[in-house]
């Protein structure tokens, strides 16, 4: 092999190692931005926590430039399905450089402890930030049945 074939070689070998190591750089930055590259539409899970207060149970859901009316919330005794739609309006006019907004379907189910009195739960939207309140079920005990302790 003559020099000038081995650097031709070498060239070749580079860039195409250039090359991978873009795809992969790409991947990666979809992954950790959650929009992945060239996709119209995407799922999303937004982050949840679910407090353990006295009476009752809050579970918050981050839901950022999402409008209330395109919330809707399923309960069950247990489970919350949650399912939102954002969708970013094209505007075909503009020439953007980058696009990574896309409309994005959020869905999450989130499991719920027992012990919750679902037919009285409530919800608000404020700050981008929906809560929802559900109340514990309150045991009362049962007077007809009790056992006396004999000495």
């Amino acid at each position: 092999m003559k020099r000038n074939d081995a650097g031709e070689v070498f060239n070749d070998i580079y860039t195409t190692l250039l090359e991978k190591q873009r795809e992969i750089g790409d991947m990666v930055d979809s992954y950790i931005s959650n929009t992945p590259k060239n996709t119209p539409s995407t799922i999303i899970q937004p982050a949840v926590n679910i407090l353990d207060e006295d009476e009752t149970v809050v579970v918050s859901v981050d839901l950022p430039g999402i409008e209330r009316e395109k919330i809707k919330i399923d309960i069950t005794e247990s489970f919350i399905e949650l399912t939102a739609d954002y969708r970013d309006e094209i505007d075909v006019e503009k020439n953007y450089l980058t696009r990574e907004r896309y409309s994005e379907i959020i869905e999450r189910k989130i499991s719920l402890p027992e012990g919750l009195d679902i037919n009285n739960t409530g919800a608000k939207f404020e700050g981008g930030v929906l809560s929802v309140t559900i109340p514990k079920i309150v045991e009362t005990p049962d007077e007809s049945n009790f056992e006396v302790k004999v000495d």
